[in-house]
């Protein structure tokens, strides 16, 4: 929980949550990031995968402060780029 932002625990805290099932989306994203290493060695999963996390952090990101329409259809093409990197993999 010492990577999540002082907001992000506060929100664990008031709602009392008990498990990862309750968190939003960036909270979980940075959970898998933190924890990468060890998620990765149970599930076998590619070396590739962390910068795809990443890259759904950024994309996430840019999602929760649109301003327009651009921006929106900068973002689904992003989505949809790292989406078509995911299947190929």
């Amino acid at each position: 929980m010492r990577e999540l932002s002082f907001n992000q625990k506060q929100t664990i805290v008031k709602n009392n949550y008990k498990s990862i099932e309750k968190l939003d989306l960036a909270m979980l994203l940075i959970v898998f990031k933190k924890n990468f290493n060890f998620i990765a060695d149970k599930a076998q999963l590619a070396n590739n995968v962390f910068n795809q996390i990443n890259n759904l952090i950024e994309i996430r990101n840019k999602y929760a402060h649109l301003n327009d329409e651009e921006d929106e259809d900068l973002l689904s093409q992003s989505f949809n780029g790292l989406m078509d990197d995911i299947e190929g993999t």
